[in-house]
């Protein structure tokens, strides 16, 4: 999730988002930017979202986190990976040439 804001609407602020309970009359608006959340994502997560809410599940925080992934994905090497590419696209121009 990129952003996530608590309202109460009641007495027209914004709420910190590191509140645990809303209070009666709050709303919760989640921002996600399209290249990471698709239409699929958005039904697994309102299901998620719904049903912690119902079992009003006590959610532990997981021990790997986005940036966990993405320093990885940093640090790989990808040597090996970009010598098969290279051979695999040899031949092809590297600029596209459009009217």
């Amino acid at each position: 999730m990129l952003k996530c804001h608590l309202i109460n609407v009641a007495q027209q602020q914004q709420i910190s988002s590191n509140k645990e309970e809303l209070l009666v009359g709050s709303y919760i608006l989640f921002l996600f930017h399209h290249i990471v959340f698709d239409g699929t994502s958005t039904d697994l997560f309102l299901n998620d979202l719904r049903e912690a809410y119902r079992t009003q599940t006590k959610l532990t925080p997981l021990p790997l986190q986005y940036i966990d992934c993405s320093q990885y994905e940093r640090h790989m090497d990808m040597s090996e990976a970009r010598s098969y590419w290279l051979q695999q696209l040899a031949g092809y121009e590297t600029e596209l040439q459009l009217p």
